[in-house]
């Protein structure tokens, strides 16, 4: 049972199922996400926080997976490769022919405008925007788990504000001190492994006139310098996804020259956040 609406706030000591023995039972998710980062920051996050974690790279998998592994609640990525989350929470929700419903919770940098309507047509019950914040994570992994909504009255937590104004000589050093330290212990070292070659993804799919491309991988851009609170790059690359998304691409060099500009100021700021020798 994964507990009632009257049931104490859940702890994952006193209120974790039962199993046959009778020893507490871990509780299961089941994470649907593409991207290696965010996959190793969640993955820390939960481990850390004492759940059973499976990864699937795209929704196909996660499909699968759900139909052969008992899950406790599913984070679902909304776009991913080969199937979205939208259309992966469908085929769940179809393959529960009307039996016990699992939780899933959307996860998304785009809090656009529609989103929110997508996911509860699709059947999720939950919206986490990203970039996620780990007491939020928490918060409502907690909420979820003992106290399942009804599939007709879904609760989703608060969309972030998509549209955040770009300060002239942006101090990355403050932004950061605003960060989630928890999310940053984390994704920091990560994050400065890959930056380059995020960036050089965007470059390649803008020279080569892909849009989808350049949707792609400034969404993922865009939802990893959010954890840093990074104004001027998380609104180029913002501007840069909602260009693909429309398969209009032109004049989208300057944008991307801003986040190649911005770029240096980022890194020595986490590096310094680390304390990590900058070299000049």
């Amino acid at each position: 049972m994964r507990g009632s609406a009257g049931a104490a706030p859940l702890t994952l000591i006193q209120t974790t199922p039962l199993g046959q023995t009778g020893v507490p039972r871990q509780r299961r998710v089941l994470l649907a996400e593409d991207n290696a980062i965010n996959q190793r920051l969640v993955l820390g996050l939960l481990s850390k926080w004492g759940y059973a974690v499976d990864v699937a790279e795209n929704g196909r998998i996660a499909v699968r997976q759900f139909q052969t592994t008992q899950y406790d609640v599913i984070l679902m990525d909304m776009q991913m490769p080969e199937m979205g989350g939208v259309e992966a929470t469908a085929e769940i929700r179809k393959l529960e022919h009307g039996n016990a419903r699992i939780p899933i919770i959307a996860m998304t940098a785009n809090a656009m405008l529609g989103d929110k309507e997508k996911c509860i047509e699709a059947g999720m019950d939950y919206y986490l925007s990203k970039p996620i914040k780990s007491d939020l994570l928490r918060q409502l992994l907690d909420q979820v788990l003992q106290n399942i909504p009804r599939s007709d009255d879904p609760e989703f937590a608060a969309l972030a504000d998509a549209t955040t104004p770009v300060e002239a000589g942006f101090n990355y050093a403050i932004a950061l001190q605003s960060g989630d330290a928890e999310i940053l212990s984390i994704i920091t070292p990560m994050f400065l492994e890959a930056c380059d070659q995020q960036v050089e993804e965007i470059r390649l799919a803008i020279a080569s006139q892909q849009a989808d491309d350049v949707y792609r991988t400034a969404h993922t851009l865009k939802g990893l310098v959010g954890n840093f609170n990074a104004t001027p790059i998380e609104e180029a690359t913002r501007a840069l996804e909602q260009k693909g998304k429309a398969g209009d691409i032109s004049d989208s060099e300057h944008l991307f020259a801003r986040i190649v500009e911005e770029m240096p100021a980022l890194k020595i700021a986490l590096k310094t956040y680390l304390d990590i020798p900058v070299q000049n």
